[in-house]
């Protein structure tokens, strides 16, 4: 329910039935701004929030994050449209720099660097915002500034988690385009993002926000998260649970992919999966990127089990790129190198207990 500590008539109730959220949102602010900081009834009153991600790259330029989502046709324009990262507040107690995060958090599968998903939650680099009076929609603006971070949009290809979007980074131009508002853009997000920039909050970002708060020195992505364990690495390299996963995110109304399905299900999928979501999952799994998506030397079981996941991936895109048995050999090649993995993490995991054991007596 929406409401903790409601009278017992009112027990169970959304927050479209809650009479005091009702409230809350009439005396929201009636205009939209840009603010280091939220006005308390807006705190109170809003409906939803969420994280703006940019960068800025070579020249001087800024680009931005967005997330695109596909829904069917009979909704809002329908297809691949784009939105921003974020979402409804479920919780009365919950204030909007907290719903802000979670929803990033769910939406980029944890990819983000821990460290910077702390910056986030203590709100050191989150203080400025603008205020949606349409939607009563909180928006935070947060420079994402490590490489790491910087490709969360191919760090998220493909992963196999609820919630998981697909990401895109966006130029500024584009996105202070008024056509190109009305054909990327979900209807609702379109309207917000009109606000953003009549409060020239894009215009002026980086001096906006370097007012606002002076970005401090990240800590390296590689000493806040460490290496890549083995079996993370099997799951950020399954192939078929990429596809699978991109399919069902980009194109929920098409087929469905079981747990083993069979080489033309999967060429289906790949045919079905818009071409930017299959060059990010070719980018995310490339053996030549092996040593910064691990943040180690990969061993020789993992430099194949990469190439092994490239090669199928490939031969899958084109018919011509491998007959259905090479296929159905290189997934086979593929679970014997992750079944070796596990076996010799277990016999690790074993030795250290025996050793651990040994150590007391």
């Amino acid at each position: 329910m929406f409401c903790q500590g409601v009278e017992e008539a009112l027990a169970g109730h959304t927050r479209n039935q809650c009479p005091i959220f009702r409230s809350l949102k009439q005396n929201t602010s009636a205009g939209p701004y840009v603010s280091a900081t939220l006005r308390t009834q807006d705190q109170q009153g809003f409906a939803a929030a969420g994280i703006f991600p940019w960068r800025r790259t070579p020249g001087g330029g800024v680009e931005l994050l967005l997330a695109r989502e596909y829904r069917s046709h009979n909704r809002d324009r329908g297809g691949d449209k784009l939105n921003f990262l974020g979402g409804k507040r479920l919780k009365k107690e919950t204030d909007a720099l907290t719903c802000a995060v979670e929803k990033v958090c769910a939406e980029t599968g944890t990819q983000l660097a821990p460290a910077t998903v702390a910056r986030m939650r203590d709100g050191s680099s989150c203080s400025l915002m603008c205020w949606s009076s349409k939607s009563k929609y909180v928006l935070f603006f947060f420079e994402l500034v490590s490489e790491d971070d910087c490709e969360i949009d191919v760090r998220c290809a493909g992963i196999e988690s609820a919630g998981v979007k697909r990401l895109e980074w966006i130029k500024r131009g584009q996105l202070m385009t008024a056509s190109w508002i009305r054909e990327e853009m979900h209807s609702f997000a379109g309207e917000m993002l009109e606000e953003v920039i009549s409060c020239n909050a894009l215009a002026h970002l980086e001096d906006l926000f370097d007012t606002a708060h002076e970005v401090p020195a990240p800590p390296s992505y590689a000493s806040a998260r460490g290496g890549m364990t083995t079996q993370d690495f099997f799951l950020h390299y399954d192939i078929v649970a990429a596809i699978r996963a991109t399919l069902t995110v980009a194109r929920p109304d098409s087929i469905a992919l079981g747990n083993s399905p069979h080489v033309r299900e999967l060429r289906t999928a790949i045919a079905l999966i818009p071409q930017r979501d299959l060059r990010k999952i070719q980018l995310r799994i490339h053996p030549d990127r092996l040593v910064r998506t691990l943040h180690r030397t990969p061993d020789v079981l993992e430099e194949e089990a990469a190439k092994i996941a490239m090669q199928t991936l490939n031969a899958l895109k084109d018919d011509t790129g491998g007959s259905e048995k090479d296929v159905v050999g290189n997934l086979k090649k593929w679970n014997e190198l992750k079944k070796q993995a596990d076996g010799a993490s277990s016999s690790s995991d074993k030795v250290e207990a025996l050793l651990s054991k040994l150590s007391m007596g």
